[in-house]
This record gives structure tokens, C-alpha cells and sequence, in this order.
């Protein structure tokens, strides 16, 4: 079976714990305990000089989990060094993240496209020099009827999630990694092209 690996982002520091921005970073965690996985320790090669590295790493056979320990806006820093190190193509790649577009408690998984404004995934384009790596977008966007003022998406991802919120949200987590893993089981069951 092939490898990928799967990012979730967020921002580092207790302040942005509990906030939509850190969905990704909380998608890991749930994934790590779908797949019964412990933490490992990530020996890093010298010559990457990180500020920041990633603070946790899960690994099986077929996939690295791992939630950077940086700024939103600097994930493509970790990411491109972890392809790398892996020895994992782009588009064996998958970014978890916040999507402000999609209502709370639906998400969406494709492949490819633009950042959308998002800063994370702007940072990892920039830095690996392509799109085409696998997105899993979590919706956080409340309903209209819940909150009639949009709120840019700057202040959304901002917001403590609340408990009822947190449920919702769990349970879309678990529903998109659900699909995320069937997925990736097609992705290995296809037949290798050669040229």
C-alpha cells in the first residue's frame, strides 16, 4: 500500500486551542484514536533548521499523521521538509483544515484547486510548488438562521467553539475521516499506469 501524508492545521499556542482555526489539528487526534496509533518521535535531520517542527507525529505502514507546531501561515515550512523526509509525493498529501464557506457539520474532500484564500493552504502551495495534493475541508460556518450577520471568516475561525458546537463538530470530523479512509483505500486499490 502506498504512503500518505495526512497534515491537520492549525496555530500553535493555548489561546487558539479551542478554536475553529485548530479543526485540522483536532481531526488528527480523532484519527490517531480511530486507528489505535501512539505518538512518535520524529528525529529531525539537522539541516532543516526549524523554528518550529511538528509537536506530534502518528505513523502506521500506510500513513504519517502530523500536526505542525507553527503559525497557520507557515505550514508550507513543515510541510514540504515532511514530503521530503517521507519520501511522499504531492499528491499522496493530505491537508486538513477550516473551511469557512462550509456550514458546521458538513465537510468536503477533493483534490487539487486553490487555496481559496486560505492561509494555510497558500503557505504549502507556495512552499511545494503545487495544487495537487488531497483537501478535507470541515465546515464551520454556522447556519444563517443561527447567525443572520456573516461574519468575515478572519473572526470566525477566531471563535471558541462551544459544547454544543464541539458535538457537532466531532461528529463531522468523524464522518469526513470515515470518507477520507475509504477513499484513500481506492486511491491504492487503482491499477498503476505506466508511460
Amino acid at each position: 500500500m502506498s504512503k500518505f501524508l495526512i497534515i491537520g492545521l492549525g496555530n500553535t499556542g493555548e489561546k487558539y486551542e479551542k478554536t475553529y482555526h485548530n479543526v485540522g489539528s483536532l481531526a488528527i487526534d480523532h484519527l490517531a484514536q480511530k486507528l489505535s496509533l501512539t505518538p512518535k518521535i520524529l528525529k529531525i535531520p539537522i539541516r532543516w533548521n526549524f523554528r518550529k517542527i511538528t509537536s506530534t507525529i502518528f505513523s502506521s505502514e500506510e500513513l504519517i499523521l502530523a500536526k505542525p507546531s507553527c503559525y497557520m501561515n507557515e505550514s508550507g515550512t513543515v510541510v514540504a521538509p515532511l514530503l521530503k523526509h517521507y519520501s511522499v509525493p504531492p499528491d499522496h498529501l493530505v491537508v486538513v483544515h477550516d473551511d469557512s464557506d462550509i456550514i458546521l457539520g458538513n465537510f468536503k474532500l477533493k483534490f487539487g484547486g486553490s487555496s481559496g484564500g486560505h492561509r494555510g493552504i497558500e503557505s504549502i502551495i507556495q512552499t511545494t510548488g503545487t495544487q495537487d495534493f488531497w483537501h478535507l475541508k470541515i465546515g464551520i460556518r454556522p447556519e444563517e438562521s443561527e447567525s443572520p450577520i456573516r461574519l468575515k471568516a478572519e473572526r470566525l475561525v477566531l471563535q471558541h467553539i462551544g459544547e454544543e458546537k464541539q458535538t457537532i463538530l466531532d461528529q463531522a470530523i468523524d464522518n469526513a475521516l470515515d470518507s477520507l479512509l475509504q477513499e484513500l483505500k481506492t486511491q491504492n486499490s487503482k491499477p498503476k499506469t505506466t508511460t
